[in-house]
């Protein structure tokens, strides 16, 4: 894998991960994406040539202010029931900046994206109209080179850096892909 193109050519030729951002976008949320440790594991394990495991890790973040924490439950619990086979995790943006020590409301998906802690798990993807859509502030060089970056956000503030750093101890990624590459600063 080389490119964007390449990544695109990834996701879009794994049946089981179009089926979820079909259902996804079916949701008809606002700025609804498959990010994070979805789009980031799903790439290691192809790189890796491992079997995806996506049923562990649906990561699904959108941006409605209107919409509660308690309707997000609802849908999240919807999900499940649809798609028992599936670990659903959906998270509206609207109020998840309370999580980021000294950070002020996200605008956005992508801005919200721009604020994950590490640049190989700052990624989403979105299907509109059929057609696959790619949010990576940071690119995609650290994802396919197996490099776990801070994000520059978190690379900004001392408490930010500790979670980013207990975060990557706890993961493990190593374990899983031996070739990862761990930056502390």
């Amino acid at each position: 894998m080389k490119n964007q193109q390449d990544l695109m050519n990834c996701i879009s030729n794994n049946p089981e991960l179009m089926t979820i951002l079909s259902i996804v976008e079916e949701l008809h949320l606002p700025q609804a994406c498959l990010c994070a440790g979805t789009i980031r594991s799903t790439i290691w394990n192809h790189l890796s040539t491992k079997k995806n495991h996506l049923s562990n890790d649906l990561d699904i973040i959108f941006f409605a202010p209107d919409v509660s924490y308690e309707s997000t439950l609802l849908i999240q619990d919807q999900l499940q029931k649809m798609y028992p086979f599936y670990q659903w995790e959906l998270r509206n943006q609207c109020d998840l900046h309370r999580h980021n020590p000294n950070t002020l409301p996200y605008r956005s998906v992508e801005d919200a994206i721009s604020k994950f802690p590490e640049t190989c798990t700052a990624i989403g993807i979105r299907m509109k109209n059929e057609t696959l859509e790619l949010i990576a502030p940071y690119g995609i060089s650290d994802l396919i080179h197996f490099k776990v970056v801070p994000t520059p956000y978190y690379q900004a503030d001392p408490k930010r850096m500790a979670i980013y750093k207990q975060r990557v101890y706890q993961k493990a990624w190593q374990e899983i892909w031996p070739n990862v590459t761990l930056y502390w600063d």
